[in-house]
């Protein structure tokens, strides 16, 4: 929370070991997009919670100071007998202003006390045509209620009401302030409160959070709705409020005009019902199935969140299908509102067929893959750095080799970072106890390397496959400077595997000396420390043997000269290093 120079003593005052400064509710979603402001109700209960003592600021006693405010704004409140003077009007209502914002450093728990019992005194006499007056009173109300919540409980039947009136009130900021109330109680776990306005908030959310002329106040309305289907699941599924909720989340993320407020608000909220395993099956794989194809992807920011959800989606299936039914919430039986009862069969019977799952974490990588080739830079990096985990977390390992070493053959506009996932993926199969699988795999794609063009390309990428397939730690550091060689190869970007001109086995194209001795020896490394049978040493010989390029014939020569004799002998060894 930002909340200016003046204020920065406020954030020392509240910042605790174990306590948020900020309700994690706000900050993920109706304030998605606005970090850089502060404002009343932000400070999390468990700050609250903490009465600290104001400290001194520049030599002067807040404390002494706080405490004669409130009992000035208390003598406020209590004579406002006179609502109808404009000069009492006023003084109350700045009174009120002041004593919600002041809470944000009460001291003791009596001070919320007070607050609670002075604000319900003050809706009870206090006309409830005052519409600034009542969103003052709901939001102190629930945020003393929020604090004290078990030494409240003889105040709940009051507090219940005063909050439903302010729901159904026709003025916008008083239902504005109920809700920002209700968030502080959501924070604190005040079910007594809110079990009751269930129904109430069910109706009023699916029935006004369609983005309008007023983004702020719907914004808070998701936020209260997500956080009561995270915290009430089952009663939420009883309402029929589960299934109409993530009908609307789903049909913004869809819809090319919803503002970005809201499509990172909706995309947020779904990933945080995904982790909690909040939803039944049926809703779980509703948002699961929600490729990122099917979701609006208008610019780079809105691509990132929707292959956050895909993430999401992905491991969160991964442990919803470990721990079973019991982890389902309501169960996911008769679901309202979630668009034709079809597809919510459909993705019920999906939930069920390991089969069809493994299409669609297929579909996903390779939309990955795909993107990869048209990401900018940086977007790029960051999903290049997560692909490796995500093929060694779902897939098998045939299956994994086949992919990455199908992309890497490809054409790419990012070679450095596909390299760096074939070298995260090897390393992580290596720490599986797969090498001789990757050792397998690198011999069977090494003629299909041989003729990409150009040469110094196809040169390139064995290079880094060797690199990445080997066992010692020396010739492994050496990909890092593979790497920045790939920068300095010119016709790299864009090139296919199958382009014309002098290929790499025809001889075609020249290779720099620097990257030719760096070839050598990481092929050298492979040829003698990767434990070849006898067949496997003579193929890999005649391959490069059967190449014209220069580059290729050198390798040879040096092949030829190692000692006879098992590889992996020291003389073999000082032929790597030379």
């Amino acid at each position: 929370v930002h909340a200016g120079a003046e204020d920065d003593w406020l954030a020392a005052y509240v910042t605790e070991p174990g306590a948020l400064l900020v309700s994690a509710y706000h900050v993920d979603l109706e304030r998605v997009r606005q970090q850089d402001s502060f404002a009343a109700s932000l400070v999390s209960v468990s700050a609250l919670r903490l009465f600290k003592t104001p400290p001194r600021v520049l030599g002067v006693d807040v404390a002494s100071y706080f405490k004669i405010l409130l009992e000035l704004f208390g003598h406020r409140i209590a004579s406002s007998a006179d609502p109808l003077a404009d000069d009492s009007a006023v003084l109350l209502k700045e009174s009120l202003r002041s004593v919600v914002v002041l809470s944000d450093i009460f001291s003791s728990a009596a001070s919320f006390e007070w607050l609670l019992l002075a604000f319900l005194d003050l809706h009870r006499t206090h006309t409830p045509d005052d519409a600034i007056v009542a969103r003052f009173v709901v939001l102190g109300v629930c945020k003393a209620m929020a604090v004290l919540r078990e030494d409240a409980q003889a105040h709940v039947p009051a507090v219940i009401k005063l909050i439903g009136d302010a729901l159904g009130s026709a003025h916008l900021a008083v239902q504005h302030a109920a809700l920002n109330g209700l968030l502080l109680l959501l924070e604190s776990r005040a079910n007594p409160v809110l079990v009751p306005l269930l129904a109430q908030l069910a109706a009023l959310i699916i029935g006004s959070i369609v983005p309008a002329a007023m983004p702020q106040h719907q914004l808070l309305l998701l936020a209260v709705g997500m956080a009561l289907l995270e915290q009430f699941p089952r009663e939420c599924e009883e309402h029929g409020f589960s299934g109409n909720l993530v009908r609307v989340c789903v049909k913004m993320l869809g819809d090319p005009t919803t503002l970005d407020a809201f499509y990172f608000a909706a995309v947020k909220g779904l990933e945080r019902l995904l982790l909690a395993f909040s939803l039944p099956h049926a809703l779980q794989d509703l948002v699961a199935n929600l490729n990122a194809d099917k979701l609006c992807i208008c610019n780079t920011q809105r691509a990132a969140a929707a292959t956050s959800l895909m993430l999401t989606a992905m491991y969160a299936g991964l442990g919803s299908s470990s721990s079973g039914s019991s982890s389902s919430g309501a169960g996911g039986s008769g679901v309202q509102g979630t668009g034709s009862q079809q597809d919510v069969h459909a993705a019920a019977a999906n939930a069920v067929d390991p089969s069809h799952s493994m299409v669609q974490t297929m579909e996903r990588i390779a939309y990955l893959f795909s993107r990869l080739q048209r990401m900018r830079v940086h977007e790029a990096r960051a999903v290049a750095a997560v692909l490796p985990l995500l093929l060694v977390d779902f897939f098998p390992t045939q299956q994994i080799l086949s992919s990455v070493m199908g992309e890497f053959l490809g054409a790419s506009p990012h070679p450095d970072l596909t390299a760096a996932i074939v070298l995260q993926v090897f390393a992580a199969l290596r720490a599986e106890g797969a090498q001789a699988t990757v050792k397998d795999w690198v011999l069977l794609s090494l003629n299909s390397f041989t003729q990409k063009s150009p040469l110094a390309l196809a040169v390139w990428n064995l290079t880094v496959l060797f690199i990445s397939a080997s066992r010692n730690p020396w010739v492994l550091g050496l990909h890092a400077h593979a790497v920045t060689r790939a920068r300095k190869i010119g016709g790299m970007r864009g090139v296919g595997s199958e382009g014309g001109g002098g290929g790499g086995g025809g001889g075609g194209g020249s290779v720099d000396p620097e990257d030719e001795e760096l070839f050598c020896i990481a092929a050298l490394d492979f040829y003698c420390h990767q434990e070849l049978a006898e067949p496997e040493l003579a193929s890999f010989c005649a391959l490069f043997r059967t190449l014209e390029a220069p580059c290729y014939r050198r390798l040879t020569a040096r092949l030829c000269s190692l000692p006879k004799g098992p590889p992996g002998t020291a003389h073999a060894a000082d032929e790597v290093e030379m």
